[in-house]
């Protein structure tokens, strides 16, 4: 089971194993095999001619978003062809930065990883100068993406979080979607089940916006969730719900080309041991899309797959023939990483074959080739298997050396995990406290400058004027302390959240955008809500724009009464512009970061359908 998850995680985007390209069908997409050419009248939105139809970069950049997943390799000539027919056109800044995107993803599909970095970091840079910031959040998805690959979790895991707080900010589905998606895989690389499964659920939700953003951007295939969500099953146990989500995958439209041999390896993996005949369906009809591969790296990942596949079935002479085509393959191209994992299946072929000697020999090039390329994953797993086998010969002093380096290895990665997580907690603390100290210096400085007028007026006898004046110095603007220890504030959230489950009743809570309120004015805010509120309810900052009610005995249907009261109270401090407001309910296994991602997809939610709403910076040149 966990070999599964193992082999789910090396399949999918810019996960363990690279996904390379897969080629062309050339009877499904001989339209991409045009050459692209430019107009011999160029507008400004630049127009190229693909098989004598015309279209916009645009919409012919929409076509290439799935292409990059289901052949990639055709999807980086049909850029280059765009790239070189737009070259000497004006293109406006949205289709400049979506075809860097574009660019990024493609990299990371081809399985260049450090120049998918750079390419996120350039696009990162040019989105800053455009002043297009929404679209910000994509780039530094796509370096966060290569960043997992490589094995650099606690470097990705911030900037997901930072491009999940771009994406909620600027309403941005596509970029949400990606983001929960991609922590997700994460989670389940280091067996966190609860996390990724809460993710990957508001991800398929979300999803049926994300399809319809305008303008788009990039969007992982639906069918890689799906699937996820069956890996993710299998790993708990749950063959059915497993078996459910991948057929799911299957049927989807978009499997096709590379997606489709990959959910047919999981296919097979999932079924192998309940229903040993349809597993090998599923392998042979693998092994069909096989013809199609001509580069040799793809070819040699696939017979990297399916040699897995054969050793799980005890096919050790079929194993070994496609794994040694491998290993030649990866060792020619100079692919270290690859060749580890190679190795370490040869391993365990031998181990299979009684064969010990050669085995642990192997197994000791795989570990010297990963710690060259610095992945703990890979070496824990490397020490797992070498510890297994000496429990299964009794040889327990050499079994326990190695789960000792296993789990010292698992402590470094969890310790670098909880490091930059702890760093995202202390920048969050930081900016409440950045907050704190402005509120103190607006409020001094509007206490002298209204001291300064009042001397003034004193001076020329507006007796009238001066007697106003003096109230309203008394009457000193309020500044809310809003902003707890953080320590503190956690002990009180986390009490409400006990409290709630332990009692059974019911808790929801209103998340508050107040971007609109003054600094000034959030005095009089916090003691109308005061009084608004009843006494056990409690409310807190939860950022910099945001605050979040809770509200204990309160179902979902009462927070929503209180949310439009506290709302309408709220506009008569922003200008009577609307308040993005979220609601959630407390669920028994809900943490407090999963009842906020509730709260987040209703704000979103409601935001989408308002009929007035308008896409903040979007398309602008």
């Amino acid at each position: 089971m966990k070999l599964f998850v193992y082999l789910f995680c090396i399949s999918c985007n810019a996960l363990f194993f690279s996904s390379l390209s897969f080629a062309l069908n050339a009877q499904s997409y001989n339209n991409y095999s045009s050459r692209y050419t430019s107009d011999a009248n160029p507008t400004h939105s630049a127009r190229i001619s693909v098989d004598g139809v015309t279209a916009s970069v645009s919409e012919h950049l929409n076509k290439l978003n799935l292409l990059n997943y289901q052949y990639p390799q055709q999807a980086q000539a049909a850029l280059s062809l765009i790239e070189q027919a737009t070259k000497t056109d004006l293109l406006t800044k949205t289709e400049q930065l979506r075809f860097e995107l574009l660019q990024c993803y493609n990299l990371l599909e081809q399985g260049e990883y450090q120049a998918a970095i750079n390419s996120a970091q350039r696009g990162e840079t040019k989105a800053k100068t455009f002043k297009l910031d929404h679209v910000r959040a994509y780039f530094i998805l796509c370096q966060a993406d290569a960043l997992n690959y490589l094995g650099e979790l606690d470097k990705a895991l911030p900037l997901i979080d930072n491009a999940l707080a771009l994406a909620h900010q600027y309403q941005q589905p596509q970029a949400i979607v990606n983001a929960l998606y991609l922590r997700a895989t994460i989670d389940l690389r280091i067996e966190n089940a609860n996390s990724a499964m809460e993710d990957l659920r508001l991800a398929l939700d979300i999803y049926p916006q994300a399809q319809t953003q305008t303008p788009s951007w990039q969007l992982a295939p639906k069918t890689y969730l799906l699937a996820a969500m069956g890996s993710l099953f299998f790993s708990t146990g749950d063959v059915s719900q497993a078996i459910f989500f991948t057929n799911k995958a299957r049927a989807d439209e978009a499997a096709i080309g590379k997606i489709e041999y990959l959910l047919l390896i999981n296919a097979a993996l999932i079924t192998i041991h309940i229903n040993e005949q349809q597993a090998d369906d599923y392998i042979n009809h693998a092994k069909k899309l096989l013809p199609n591969t001509n580069h040799s790296i793809e070819l040699a990942y696939n017979y990297a797959s399916l040699s897995v596949f054969d050793l799980l079935r005890n096919r050790l002479s079929s194993a070994e023939k496609q794994i040694n085509i491998s290993i030649a393959t990866f060792s020619k191209y100079n692919h270290p990483l690859y060749l580890a994992r190679a190795k370490r299946t040869l391993a365990q072929i031998r181990f299979k074959q009684g064969r010990d000697q050669e085995a642990l020999a192997i197994m000791d090039q795989a570990i010297e080739l990963a710690k060259g390329e610095n992945h703990q994953l890979d070496l824990q797993e490397y020490y797992s298997i070498l510890s297994q086998h000496y429990a299964t010969k009794n040889a327990f002093k050499q079994a326990y050396e190695y789960q000792v380096l296993r789990f010292e290895l698992e402590k470094k990665i969890a310790a670098k995990i909880n490091q930059a997580r702890f760093l995202q907690f202390k920048a969050r603390a930081n900016e409440q406290a950045q907050l704190t100290n402005a509120q103190a210096t607006l409020a001094r400085s509007q206490r002298y400058l209204t001291l300064e007028q009042t001397y003034a007026l004193v001076a020329l006898g507006l007796s009238l004027l001066f007697i106003s004046i003096l109230f309203f110095i008394k009457k000193d603007p309020k500044l809310p302390p809003l902003i707890k220890q953080v320590a503190q504030q956690e002990e009180e959230i986390g009490g409400l959240l006990k409290n709630a489950k332990r009692a059974g009743y019911p808790l929801s809570i209103l998340l508050l955008n107040i971007s609109g309120v003054r600094l000034v004015d959030l005095g009089d805010l916090q003691t109308h809500l005061e009084h608004t509120l009843r006494e056990q309810d409690k409310f807190y900052r939860h950022s910099l724009e945001e605050i979040i009610v809770f509200l204990p005995h309160t179902s979902l249907q009462g927070a929503r009464r209180v949310a439009a009261q506290v709302s309408l109270s709220i506009e008569n401090w922003q200008a009577n512009t609307n308040v993005p407001t979220g609601i959630a309910s407390l669920q028994q296994l809900d943490s407090f970061e999963q009842l906020i991602k509730k709260a987040h997809l209703d704000q979103i939610t409601k935001k989408n359908r308002q009929p007035s709403m308008t896409n903040r910076q979007q398309g602008s040149d």
